[in-house]
């Protein structure tokens, strides 16, 4: 079940008011430098979301923090995670605290190479980075699910399948729109 929760949570984050009005733009670009433009897009966004959200999720680890202490923190991000999903004020003040990172992300993609794979892999990276501000609730959901797995791979896999659920719909929407 949390590899299922995992995958909802990734396609929510395609339906954040601040990332679904851009995905037009973001796949039509990528599309028009080239074929498989969204796919290397979409594995650097993939990338992205798994190794930042490996690394938090694993902190706890690392710094020798007891599970039931791990599960409990996850248990409340999931609760605040829930309440920015009811109210959209709270929502649009989290976004505009955490809007620095997508201020800076924006910056450095304006700086990355334009053209070919790694171009595409590299605005993935840093589409994941922008990105990351608008899926909070989703992500944090997520991260709760692979925290509590207690193993670094089982965590990686319901992260992979949260980034799986998160890019499926810019493929769909890039690859659907060119037919």
């Amino acid at each position: 079940m949390n590899l299922v929760f995992s995958f909802l949570a990734g396609l929510l984050t395609t339906l954040s008011p601040c990332v679904l009005p851009v995905l037009p733009f973001i796949t039509a670009s990528s599309m028009s430098r080239s074929r498989l433009g969204p796919a290397y897009l979409c594995l650097g966004l993939l990338l992205s979301f798994v190794g930042v959200s490996l690394l938090v999720s694993t902190t706890g680890m690392i710094l020798g923090v007891e599970p039931g202490t791990i599960r409990k923190i996850s248990g409340l991000l999931l609760m605040l995670s829930g309440l920015l999903f009811l109210s959209q004020p709270l929502a649009d003040w989290l976004s505009e605290k955490l809007s620095f990172i997508s201020a800076k992300a924006n910056r450095l993609g304006q700086v990355q190479p334009k053209k070919g794979f790694i171009g595409e892999f590299i605005g993935g990276i840093l589409l994941g980075a922008v990105w990351t501000p608008c899926s909070g609730p989703s992500l944090g959901a997520a991260l709760g699910l692979a925290s509590q797995e207690g193993n670094l791979l089982k965590s990686a896999v319901v992260l992979i399948v949260f980034g799986i659920g998160a890019v499926l719909p810019l493929l769909m929407f890039a690859y659907g729109a060119k037919r």
